[in-house]
């Protein structure tokens, strides 16, 4: 029997429907070949006010036959994401990212920030720079020509869009590798200083318009020397990369030096603040003393202080004993001022005692000596 044409097509219609249904029942229809992990703080909890987001992405597996693949980007960042998470970021990490892929999750990276965020992007790749903008490059991108960049690439400003509504936000970018898209001359090398919002803070793994090695071990060198500094407790954002460019430049012997740009209105630590700060330098010093000047002198420094409330209650103490303390002396004076006039007292009276007795018998003596004595007769 002759299978109809039209019924067997009809047939394979409806199972490709229902295959497709399938897909987009369970899921599926949204696998990529890009890796993809949130890592959310448990129960959603920060352990300050600060809420933090960060969007990590790597790309090492480049498609095209024309750009070499890159050892580092992706175990850079995975072991970024895992750091920050422990640093009580709300980590997107993405992996292999077509430009789609790229696009859609910086985009939802954007839907999470908000003026009381910290917003962190690290990429590690291949970037471009091409008349002072910067692109980076998915792992799909095809660019035969100069031309075709925007259209096979992530234009930089439209992550600094993204980040523009954060408080604080923060742009690390370890792709300043040489051009691999050798059919697009007019490509210039390494990456372009980008001009951020205010509160944005961006570094880059060597100067402007200079290239970076991927390196020879798990990670590369910059994201290596970074993932050992961000996490030392009590350094400054500033601390970090600085700490960061000393270790690089120092190992490249200057070939590679880490640059950064900021316009941060304060400050921002990964790993907590400092815990011997001035003000705990000199409560610490004075928290027992027994002078009122060392309180006085702490609440004129920092009126708004940690420990207000304990120098003034030092402060009240001190002066209550003080005016136990004179009471009691002032009482002991009149003592001992009554004891005097006691004794001076008994001394006057015993003065006068003495005065009067020795008068009395100089009276007697003279009466004695006035007086003739009684005529005696003799007898015979």
């Amino acid at each position: 029997m002759t299978p109809n044409f039209a019924t067997t097509k009809h047939q394979a219609i409806k199972i490709l429907l229902m295959f497709l249904s399938a897909l987009v029942l369970f899921g599926l229809s949204d696998l990529s070949n890009a890796t993809t992990r949130k890592l959310v703080l448990k129960d959603d909890v920060n352990p300050s006010d600060q809420k933090r987001f960060a969007l990590v992405i790597g790309n090492s597996e480049y498609e095209s036959p024309e750009v070499p693949h890159l050892s580092n980007p992706t175990n850079d960042a995975q072991d970024m994401a895992d750091t920050l998470n422990k640093l009580n970021f709300n980590v997107i990490e993405v992996l292999n990212a077509t430009q789609k892929e790229m696009n859609r999750a910086i985009a939802a990276f954007g839907e999470n920030l908000e003026p009381n965020t910290v917003a962190l992007f690290y990429y590690a790749g291949h970037g471009l720079q091409v008349n002072g903008k910067n692109y980076l490059v998915p792992v799909d991108a095809d660019i035969s020509h100069s031309s075709a960049i925007s259209a096979e690439t992530v234009d930089m400003d439209t992550v600094l869009d993204q980040l523009s509504s954060s408080k604080v936000s923060i742009v690390i970018l370890d792709a300043c590798r040489n051009n691999p898209f050798k059919k697009a001359r007019s490509i210039g090398g390494g990456l372009a200083q980008l001009q951020a919002p205010k509160g944005s803070y961006i570094a880059y793994a060597t100067a402007p318009g200079r290239t970076a090695s991927d390196g020879g071990g798990r990670n590369g060198l910059y994201t290596q020397e970074l993932l050992k500094n961000i996490n030392k407790p009590g350094l400054s954002l500033e601390e970090v990369f600085k700490s960061v460019r000393v270790n690089v430049a120092k190992a490249t012997s200057d070939d590679q030096i880490p640059w950064d740009s900021s316009s941060l209105t304060g400050n921002f630590y990964f790993n907590g603040q400092p815990s011997s700060d001035l003000e705990g330098v000199l409560w610490s010093k004075i928290k027992d003393s027994s002078s009122t000047a060392d309180y006085k002198t702490y609440l004129v420094q920092y009126p708004n202080g940690q420990h207000v409330k304990q120098a003034e209650d030092a402060i009240a103490k001190l002066e209550r004993n003080a005016k136990i303390e004179q009471a009691r002396r002032e009482e002991e004076d009149r003592n001992w001022h009554a004891r005097q006039e006691e004794e001076q007292r008994k001394l006057d009276n015993d003065r006068q005692r003495m005065e009067t007795e020795k008068e009395q018998m100089q009276r007697d003596t003279e009466t004695r000596h006035s007086t003739p004595a009684p005529y005696v007769p003799p007898s015979f």
